[in-house]
């Protein structure tokens, strides 16, 4: 069988791991001090900025608003209000978010994806990054220049991989892996970073902040940044608690893209009753081609799915959406896809951005062997993919690209590539200073596949 391990550690190991997705945060509050994840839409799409206190996605006067008439008994108390976390509501938590707004705060909290408050002490000004989406969320918001240090799969990637060539002779270095919790610890505390930024405290760097001491603490930025559909709600996130108005702006550039895509695909998604199923699994090369991995909830990909307007058999799985690799991947084996006999099956692998059509077919060719049987085979409904392409940066976009596919009478004036065109140029530094005209510009339509149909 494929354990959760193995197929996250060949993702980070082999994988470009791309991103686009849909912010969304997920505070529904329960009986303990954590607040689980349950992958929403865009309307709920959340700024999770301590101080943040109307709950949408800015930090502005109406958030002022909201802290006085709390503080004079008209409003009641909401997750982000208490701007400062003392515990009192009072012009302190005015005064702390002008103090964010104006990018002046020397300490912001945060609500992390955990469910767990944690707090931000800046300047920022060098940074230790886990983890592909990782990097292309810095790079989203312009805020490349701060990372000195990469996991050292991230940083092979950057110095041999299309995508992180821009990078490639930047200086930054590896502190080895955070992953797990196997990561040296010692190693950490003496790089001399300020702030690590990785995902979920249930996948990287785990229990590091219960090592800590006042004297050896390192901020611990944990975001969403390829988690559930979230993707736009951590860049936002990020941007304030690195504290630019740069990033900001970025953050909130890419935040209108990603509602731009996700309302093409809404207004013309079928009804409910017509859309199509599917599942989304993942199959690593090096395993039996009998041992499937299926993407549940909080995975990313699970997400990717939903936003393009399928009705993912794996909804049960997860329910809870806890941000572990025990339940967000489930380990099965063929018998479970013939079961479940979905309309179409998106098989993801380790192929990365740019691979040609030639190995997306291959990869098909190896996997589809078992699946003769099944109706999506039949009927030539198995797709192929690459993990990273639909969790992360580019989710969203892929999205639209498997809406187009799937429900084509709806969408058969939509060209998807121009959209993807869009979030190269705009969103990493493929084309930076590049023009169309030239040579060495990535044209999508030219370089990569990324949806094969069989």
């Amino acid at each position: 069988m494929i354990t959760m391990n193995n197929r996250m550690i060949a993702i980070i190991i082999v994988a470009i791991v791309v991103v686009a997705g849909i912010g969304a945060v997920f505070l529904l509050k329960d009986n303990s001090d954590r607040l689980p994840l349950q992958s929403t839409t865009k309307e709920t799409m959340r700024l999770n900025v301590c101080g943040n206190a109307d709950l949408n996605n800015y930090l502005d006067e109406r958030d002022i608003e909201h802290i006085q008439a709390t503080i004079d008994g008209k409003e009641e108390e909401t997750l982000l209000t208490d701007a400062n976390r003392d515990g009192v509501i009072d012009q302190r938590d005015i005064d702390k978010v002008r103090e964010i707004m104006e990018f002046r705060a020397e300490r912001i909290w945060y609500l992390d994806l955990n469910g767990k408050y944690a707090c931000v002490e800046g300047p920022i000004k060098s940074v230790a990054i886990q983890y592909w989406p990782t990097l292309q969320g810095l790079i989203a918001i312009g805020a490349q220049n701060l990372i000195d240090y990469a996991d050292s799969s991230t940083l092979n990637s950057i110095n041999s991989g299309q995508y992180g060539k821009a990078l490639a002779d930047s200086g930054i270095r590896s502190f080895g892996s955070g992953f797990g919790a196997a990561y040296d610890f010692e190693t950490m505390l003496s790089i001399g970073v300020d702030t690590i930024i990785c995902g979920s405290a249930n996948i990287y760097f785990i229990g590091i902040e219960d090592r800590y001491t006042e004297t050896t603490k390192i901020n611990m930025i944990r975001l969403p940044l390829w988690e559930g559909n979230n993707v736009a709600s951590a860049y936002l996130t990020l941007a304030y608690l690195l504290g630019s108005k740069s990033y900001v702006d970025a953050a909130y550039e890419y935040m209108a893209y990603v509602n731009d895509v996700v309302n093409l695909i809404n207004d013309r998604l079928p009804s409910a009753s017509e859309r199509k199923s599917i599942l989304v699994t993942y199959y690593s090369a090096g395993a039996s081609a009998l041992d499937v991995m299926v993407e549940c909830r909080g995975s990313g990909c699970y997400e990717c799915s939903v936003i393009a307007g399928l009705n993912n058999l794996a909804s049960g799985i997860n329910s809870g959406s806890l941000l572990s690799s025990g339940e967000i991947y489930y380990d099965t084996d063929i018998e479970y896809l013939l079961s479940k006999d979905p309309d179409y099956i998106l098989m993801l692998h380790n192929s990365g951005l740019f691979k040609t059509r030639t190995d997306q077919k291959d990869a098909y060719d190896w996997w589809t062997a078992h699946l003769t049987t099944t109706n999506a085979y039949k009927q030539g409904n198995i797709m192929v993919s690459a993990a990273g392409l639909t969790s992360g940066l580019f989710q969203t976009t892929l999205a639209l690209m498997i809406a187009c596919q799937i429900y084509e009478d709806e969408f058969s004036d939509i060209d998807s590539y121009a959209k993807l065109q869009e979030l190269v140029d705009r969103f990493t530094l493929l084309n930076k200073g590049i023009s169309p005209s030239s040579d060495d510009y990535f044209d999508v339509k030219v370089n990569g596949a990324y949806l094969y149909i069989g």
